[in-house]
C-alpha cells in the first residue's frame, strides 16, 4: 500500500508517516517536499493507494496541482490537506476532485478514521462544512424518496460523492458520457444545487452519503 505525501514542512512529513504507518503494516509512505517532486512520483509506474496533497505548496498554485494529480492518476483518491481554510478553498478541492478535504489541526486518531472512510471509497468534508446533525438526516431510502431520485441517479450521486469525473462515471455505469451529463443536471436540479460541490454537500445533510 503506497501513500504519497505531497507537503514541504518535514515536521508535517514526519508525523503524518508515523501516523500513517499505524494504518497497516503493509503501507509504505513516499514523500515529496514540492509540487514537481510530487507530479513526478505520480508519473512515475509507483503503484499508488492514496496522495495527500498540502493545499499551501511553496512552488505551485494546490489546486492546480490537484487537478494535474487528477489528471495524472485519475484512479487514486486525493487527500487535501490544510492548515488554514475557508469554505472557498472546501469548494474549489471538491470541484477538482479531491475526496477529502481534512484540517491539519484535526486529531491524529480523527485523520486516521477520515483516511480509512476515503480509502473506503467514501467522501469526507470537515464537521463545521456538513452543518447537519445527524439526528435530522433522513433515511437513505427517505431522502431519495423526498428528493425523487431515481436508481441511476442514485448511482451516479455515489459515484460523485466519490470525486469520480464524469468519464470515469460513465464508464463504471457503461453508459455514454453525454447521458451522465444528462443525469448530473437532473441531479443538481432534484438537489437545488449549482454545482458538483453543492451536490456533495447536500447528499451529506440529507444521509445520503451516511449509508453508503
Amino acid at each position: 500500500m503506497n501513500i504519497l505525501i505531497i507537503d514541504d514542512h518535514p515536521l508535517v512529513r514526519e508525523g503524518l508517516r508515523v501516523a500513517l504507518q499505524t494504518l497497516s503494516d503493509e503501507v509504505v509512505v513516499h514523500e515529496a517536499r514540492t509540487a514537481e517532486e510530487g507530479l513526478g512520483l505520480a508519473h512515475s509506474p509507483l503503484p499508488l493507494t492514496l496522495i495527500l496533497l498540502d493545499l499551501n505548496l511553496p512552488d505551485a498554485n494546490g489546486i492546480e496541482v490537484l487537478s494535474a494529480l487528477r489528471d495524472e492518476r485519475e484512479e487514486v483518491p486525493v487527500v487535501v490537506l490544510s492548515g488554514q481554510y475557508d469554505a472557498a478553498d472546501v469548494r474549489a478541492c471538491i470541484e477538482g476532485g479531491s475526496m477529502a478535504f481534512i484540517p491539519k489541526s484535526l486529531p491524529t486518531a480523527a485523520l486516521l478514521d477520515a483516511l480509512r472512510v476515503v480509502m473506503a471509497g467514501n467522501s469526507y468534508l470537515p464537521e463545521d462544512i456538513v452543518l447537519s446533525a445527524r439526528s435530522a438526516m433522513p433515511s437513505r431510502a427517505a431522502a431519495m424518496a423526498e428528493l425523487n431520485l431515481t436508481p441511476r441517479e442514485l448511482e451516479v450521486t455515489d459515484l460523485l460523492l466519490r470525486a469520480m469525473p464524469n468519464k470515469v462515471i460513465a464508464r463504471e455505469l457503461g453508459i455514454a458520457l453525454s447521458t451522465v451529463k444528462q443525469h448530473l443536471h437532473a441531479i443538481q436540479t432534484k438537489f437545488g444545487a449549482s454545482s458538483r460541490y453543492e451536490i456533495m454537500r447536500k447528499a451529506h445533510q440529507f444521509g445520503l452519503a451516511s449509508e453508503r
